[in-house]
């Protein structure tokens, strides 16, 4: 089998392995923190800002980074995916992206052991939840 179809094959059971424990778990793996990822990216794709509701208002969500629920709201404006979906696929693409720059880099082979530490317990908890650190350790490993 050559390397590159390894390395794809890798990349869908990652994705098919997030996907079916996302299924399975009853709240998605998601937390206080991302219901405010989430309600900031559908405020964001309503068009009504980086907010959250508070008290009943609209107010400053001060949970960053920011740029974890624009992308969220970017994803889920593409694909049409709810933001929970949407933010799943984010976390995935992440991976998958810095995994295929990898490879030119490093090679397939080395691109494939650094992929399987996501497939260690807490880094797969980081991978399936909606928190913004798989990209932060995405853009921290690059």
């Amino acid at each position: 089998m050559n390397r590159p179809l390894q390395l794809t094959l890798l990349l869908l059971v990652t994705g098919g392995l997030i996907l079916g424990l996302c299924v399975v778990n009853p709240n998605r793996f998601t937390t206080v923190d991302s219901g405010y990822y989430l309600q900031s990216a559908t405020n964001l794709l309503n068009g009504q800002g980086y907010v959250i509701s508070n008290n009943g208002q609209l107010a400053w969500n001060g949970i960053f980074p920011i740029g974890y629920s624009i992308l969220i709201a970017l994803s889920s404006f593409l694909t049409n995916l709810s933001v929970l979906w949407a933010s799943k696929l984010v976390n995935v693409l992440a991976v998958s992206l810095s995994a295929i720059a990898w490879q030119y880099r490093i090679g397939t082979i080395r691109t494939l052991w650094l992929l399987s530490v996501w497939w260690l317990g807490g880094f797969l908890k980081i991978l399936v939840s909606t928190w913004s650190e798989t990209v932060f350790l995405v853009v921290l490993a690059e």
